[in-house]
């Protein structure tokens, strides 16, 4: 299997109309597009014994152990890997639960869909969840709670306070309300230097719309100032349309933890 892209969507999305937060992965079964899950000699055992909370997953079948009966009967690949990256994320204590996985428009493509609370978490368990389930077809061992502790650290690592995620909330209201943006993207960085958040849209710009949320910068860089970051909004050169960046450095996030 091959992974071809992985994309964090924060707002307005294909995929669903009410959740925003969304990975996307690109996945290329290869080879393991002829082998659904009962045609894999003791996948099932095997995904039964190395990861039993699944059985918490219903699946179609709107009933616990739903999903187990789906990969007993048979299913594809991409739909258990959807079901394994949402669970490392429940198992690390992160409130997910939504997913899809849809064909991409040529045999063995799939999108895979799920949501996250944090954007490297969702990336990562993406990638955990391909080698887990390669894991399981060649019956080799996987070290399930590395990869759970792994997504404990990142989500205190990446998790923002309450006054950058304001700063990105607004960000994204700008977007919708004033800019009419059909696609937000918001991308997290981190340096030994510094955290920088990009929120990036593909709506009207820098012109009237902004003007008309004048307010909402207004407050994006008092709360800026008031964490001693660095704040700027300038037009998107691939999108069109605006994108704001916010920078923490490291020295600060160090000092001011969650109140950053």
């Amino acid at each position: 299997m091959k992974v071809i892209d992985i994309k964090a969507t924060r707002g307005p999305n294909y995929w669903s109309v009410r959740r925003r937060d969304l990975i996307v992965m690109l996945l290329d079964l290869e080879e393991m597009e002829e082998q659904p899950t009962n045609l894999i000699p003791g996948f099932y055992e095997r995904i039964v014994a190395g990861m039993p909370s699944l059985q918490q997953h219903r699946c179609s079948e709107g009933t616990q152990g739903g999903f187990f009966k789906r990969v007993q009967e048979g299913t594809w690949l991409g739909h258990v890997i959807e079901h394994i990256a949402l669970e490392l994320q429940s198992l690390a204590g992160m409130n997910t639960g939504f997913g899809r996985t849809r064909e991409a428009g040529r045999k063995g493509l799939y999108h895979v869909v799920f949501d996250y609370e944090e954007p490297e978490c969702g990336k990562y368990a993406a990638l955990a969840a391909v080698k887990i389930a390669e894991a399981l077809v060649h019956d080799r061992l996987f070290d399930l709670q590395h990869d759970v502790n792994v997504l404990i650290s990142l989500s205190h690592k990446y998790k923002l306070g309450p006054s950058t995620h304001a700063i990105v909330q607004e960000a994204i209201n700008n977007a919708i309300r004033h800019a009419q943006a059909s696609s937000i993207a918001v991308h997290l960085m981190a340096t030994e230097g510094a955290v920088t958040i990009d929120v990036i849209d593909d709506g009207l710009g820098l012109g009237n719309a902004h003007r008309s949320s004048g307010g909402g910068i207004e407050n994006m860089k008092t709360r800026a100032r008031l964490i001693s970051a660095r704040f700027a909004i300038k037009a998107a050169a691939v999108s069109g349309g605006t994108l704001v960046s916010v920078s923490l450095p490291a020295k600060e996030l160090s000092a001011k933890g969650a109140a950053a």
